[in-house]
């Protein structure tokens, strides 16, 4: 995510009107919602910042796109050698980590705090993207798995 980007599903001013019948609290809004690059960074909702140029990406648009390119290329390279079931158990534990962001609960299928990207550094440390996944994978994420095939 770039540096000076927010994601939100709704607008500090939205959630202002909503909770309080009025936009004068957006700033209190914004601030609960964390929306903020580094906010979803501590959460576990986005790998990794990418600076921006000096003065923002509306400034030197070339050279941002082609920062975030890099780091996109970065992050996806390593996931090529793995199978789609894998992946798709990836993305699953995605949804629910997000879902719970911020929450001191565990994650609902495992017990524990959820870490999307454990099968491929488990894969990774026992024998490379070519290892055996499911020998890797507790009982949970083996059922997630199979539910995800199916859907």
């Amino acid at each position: 995510m770039l540096e000076h980007a927010i994601y939100s599903v709704i607008t500090p001013e939205g959630c202002s009107a909503i909770l309080w019948r009025d936009g004068e609290h957006a700033q209190e809004a914004a601030e609960a919602l964390r929306l903020t690059a580094q906010d979803l960074l501590r959460l576990g909702i986005v790998d990794r910042v990418v600076p921006e140029p000096l003065g923002g990406a509306h400034r030197l648009p070339k050279e941002a796109v082609d920062s975030l390119g890099e780091a996109i290329d970065e992050a996806l390279r390593p996931l090529l050698g793995l199978a789609g079931s894998v992946l798709r158990a990836s993305a699953a534990r995605n949804s629910w980590r997000w879902a719970s962001a911020g929450s001191s609960r565990p994650g609902p299928l495992t017990g524990r705090r959820s870490d999307p990207h454990l099968a491929v550094r488990r894969a990774e440390h026992v024998g490379g993207a070519d290892a055996p996944c499911e020998a890797l994978m507790t009982p949970q994420e083996k059922d997630l798995i199979t539910t995800c095939s199916r859907a």
